[in-house]
């Protein structure tokens, strides 16, 4: 596998600063003496790191949003959107309970040696070799703080679970509410996942935040590099081909869209009490000193809504009887 990354000028990084060895960058991480109880003394400051940008790798984030209070209405629109959503949800699919049981047909999954079966472990072990390559790379462990290897591990997970769904009976009540509570997640995720990172992400950052030729090069070649084609561009395809043609057709139902809120709200929670703090703004229009914040939050519950019902409509079968209820 050869990718575009040693193609880079070599002397700058992906967001055209100096760039550094991993040795490097290492030593720098290890001076900084944060650790998970400076999480929780109350002898620290709430910004951990100077200027609220982890050793000046998020400078190009404007200061407003790395420092400072947060608007004074935050704690309130993240507890609201928080609980509110999914009870707005349950309202609109028109169900009687918070909880119902996702439906699963054990019969309806790929057969042992079955040709999707071998597309399925396949996949799951080109996933995990992208992981590992992940892994071994520049950011290491700490590349599953961002939200697109949440989402690359959850694809990964339940490609895994299809593997091994022949072995899985009803008894099975763990892993089998795990394969089918995690197929919306995946979807929704890796969706949100590809939108974003292609189409809002990478062209803001690029048009508005390089601000020479040499920076829009190097950053851009970054962005296109196989490794992370593979998890912001083809993540779509597998989760599609994983969640819609390979598993069976069903209706989404409350639990599907709880689950998937769920992680997203573990993710915010996670990303404006740890990331935050320690200067790292993957998602600079997350930040809780952002005045459009509400607005943002808006757009981030509609796009749940939105591809609730957008799956769900494609997942619809054909001939709707018992076996594609709700419950």
């Amino acid at each position: 596998m050869v990718s575009s990354e040693s193609h880079k000028p070599t002397n700058v990084n992906c967001y055209g600063g100096p760039k550094e060895t991993m040795e490097e960058r290492k030593m720098k991480i290890d001076d900084l003496n944060i650790n998970l109880w400076s999480l929780f003394d109350s002898m620290k400051p709430w910004i951990l790191v100077d200027n609220g940008s982890i050793l000046g790798y998020f400078d190009w984030v404007p200061a407003r949003l790395r420092v400072g209070p947060w608007q004074p209405y935050a704690p309130v629109v993240l507890a609201l959107f928080t609980f509110a959503t999914p009870i707005l949800v349950n309202w609109l699919v028109d169900e009687k309970t918070y909880l119902p049981t996702p439906h699963f047909n054990e019969d309806a999954y790929p057969e042992y040696l079955s040709a999707w079966w071998f597309y399925n472990l396949f996949c799951f072990v080109w996933i995990t070799g992208i992981s590992l390559t992940v892994l071994r790379g520049p950011a290491g462990i700490r590349a599953w703080a961002t939200y697109s290897m949440w989402t690359w591990t959850i694809l990964h997970l339940r490609h895994g679970l299809v593997v091994v769904s022949p072995w899985l009976k009803r008894s099975n009540f763990i892993l089998v509410s795990v394969l089918e509570l995690s197929r919306f997640p995946m979807l929704l995720m890796c969706t949100m996942t590809f939108v974003v990172w292609n189409f809002i992400l990478m062209p803001v950052i690029y048009f508005f935040f390089m601000d020479d030729e040499r920076k829009r090069k190097t950053f851009l070649s970054y962005f296109t590099s196989f490794r992370l084609t593979q998890i912001h561009v083809f993540n779509l395809l597998f989760a599609y081909v994983n969640g819609v043609i390979v598993s069976p057709q069903r209706l989404l139902n409350f639990s599907d869209f709880l689950t998937c809120w769920t992680i997203t709200v573990l993710y915010i929670m996670w990303y404006l009490l740890v990331l935050d703090r320690v200067g790292v703004h993957l998602y600079p229009i997350f930040s809780p000193r952002n005045p459009w914040m509400i607005a943002v939050w808006i757009l981030l519950v509609a796009a749940h809504v939105a591809g609730f019902f957008a799956w769900d409509s494609i997942l619809k079968p054909v001939e709707i009887g018992l076996d594609a209820n709700r419950y």
